[in-house]
C-alpha cells in the first residue's frame, strides 16, 4: 500500500507544462534578441558622395568632407590597427560614448580595412581617387597596372 502518494503524478504534471512553455518562450526570445543584436553589431557602412565620406557602425557615426580628409594611414581599429582615413578635424556626429571616442581621438579616423580589407579594389577607391586626390588612392584599374 502506498501512503502519501495519492495524486503525486498529477502534481508533477501540473507544473511541467507551464515550465516547458516558459522555457520555450524564453529560448525563443533569446534567439530573437541574438539575431537582432548580431544585425546591429554587424552593420558597418561606409558611404561616399561628392560632398564627403560617412562611416556608420553600431555605436558611432562619423561624417567628413573630402577637404577634411588628410591622408590614408594606420589607425586604431578595435583591439588592433589597420588602414583608415585620418581626418584633420573630428567628424563625430553620434556615438554611444562620445567622450571616450573623443578622448581616444577616434573621431579623427574612418576605419577602412576593418570594414573590407580589399577596399582598394572597390568603388570606394574609385570614389576616393576622384573626389579626394590628396589621399593618393589609385582607382582599382590603375592599381592593377
Amino acid at each position: 500500500m502506498l501512503v502519501g502518494v495519492v495524486g503525486g503524478a498529477r502534481v508533477r504534471d501540473a507544473w511541467t507544462l507551464p515550465a516547458l512553455a516558459l522555457l520555450l518562450v524564453a529560448t525563443g526570445a533569446m534567439v530573437i534578441a541574438a539575431v537582432v543584436l548580431r544585425r546591429q553589431l554587424g552593420r558597418i557602412e561606409i558611404r561616399t558622395s561628392p560632398a564627403g565620406i560617412e562611416y556608420e557602425a553600431a555605436a558611432v557615426f562619423i561624417r567628413s568632407t573630402w577637404e577634411n580628409c588628410e591622408r590614408i594611414g594606420i589607425v586604431p581599429i578595435g583591439l588592433g590597427h589597420g588602414e583608415g582615413v585620418v581626418l584633420r578635424e573630428g567628424g563625430l556626429v553620434r556615438a554611444r560614448f562620445p567622450d571616450i571616442v573623443r578622448a581616444q581621438r577616434l573621431d579623427h579616423v574612418i576605419p577602412l580595412s576593418s570594414v573590407m580589407w580589399w577596399w582598394r579594389e572597390t568603388e570606394l577607391a574609385t570614389d576616393m581617387s576622384r573626389w579626394a586626390p590628396q589621399l593618393g588612392v589609385k582607382p582599382p584599374s590603375a592599381a592593377r597596372e
